[in-house]
């Protein structure tokens, strides 16, 4: 299952947990990004780095690495210097986040048509 099979390679789930799991960071993080946007143009340096706080937990619990690096420095950038100092942290995270999220709905819909899970009636995937 490609990169699914990689990001949950450490929690050893069964594949319709790890399924579900990836549909639910989807939807959390697409959320949360919006929040974040919203803070961010208001400055509100409090607000980024509570939303923030949470991707990072969210990341370090599906496994990627790399994207929980990217959101330890756009938090330590933030911390350090403020909201209007990270444009390029937060840039880098928005784009990584929309990536991975992207990745997993793939992943998720190509698991769906092969292996014919059946998704929650509340699904985000269903409208696609």
């Amino acid at each position: 299952m490609g990169q699914l099979d990689k990001s949950f390679a450490v929690m050893q789930f069964e594949q319709d947990i790890a399924v579900e799991v990836a549909s639910i960071f989807s939807e959390d993080t697409s959320e949360l990004l919006a929040e974040l946007r919203q803070y961010v143009s208001r400055n509100n340096t409090i607000e980024v780095r509570e939303l923030l706080h949470k991707l990072k937990g969210s990341v370090s619990y599906i496994g990627v690495e790399e994207d929980f690096r990217c959101v330890e420095n756009a938090h330590a950038k933030i911390k350090h210097s403020g909201v209007d100092k990270a444009s390029k942290e937060l840039a880098i995270l928005e784009k990584r986040m929309m990536h991975l999220i992207g990745v997993l709905n793939h992943e998720l819909l190509q698991f769906n048509e092969q292996d014919e899970i059946e998704l929650p009636e509340n699904s985000f995937l269903l409208d696609v």
